[in-house]
């Protein structure tokens, strides 16, 4: 499986880009650009174009209402969102192959509730 991203360390990483100091934030860039690299996505993943985001603020709150009225760590919620996320056609083969690997963790009952949080979390960072 692929490094899932930590939320609060990109943070840290892209707040340590402003420091005055260039080898802190050489640091910092190259640490993100590591960390997007281990988890299987790409930039273009990350950030959504405005237009897009507009066009997924009501989708979203549909799709926030399926997954809240789901138990954590639910097999059929994780699989739920990683169809959602497969059905964008520009997704990145990288990620296309990573989600297959855990619809068939899934399959195999080697689905974890770390892996179904991961899902969740990029189906969330995805969808903004």
């Amino acid at each position: 499986m692929k490094e899932p991203l930590n939320r609060t360390e990109i943070i840290r990483l892209l707040k340590n880009l402003g420091s005055s100091q260039d080898v802190d934030v050489l640091s910092a860039a190259r640490d993100l650009n590591q960390q997007i690299t281990s988890s299987g996505l790409d930039w273009d993943e990350l950030l959504i174009p405005e237009e897009e985001q507009s066009s997924h603020v009501s989708e979203n709150h549909e799709e926030k209402d399926i997954i809240d009225s789901n138990v954590k760590g639910d097999v059929n919620s994780s699989l739920t969102l990683i169809e959602k996320i497969l059905s964008n056609p520009e997704r990145s083969d990288a990620l296309r192959e990573e989600l297959e690997e855990y619809k068939n963790d899934i399959s195999n009952g080697d689905f974890t509730d770390d892996d179904h949080k991961y899902v969740r979390a990029l189906f969330d960072r995805l969808s903004k």
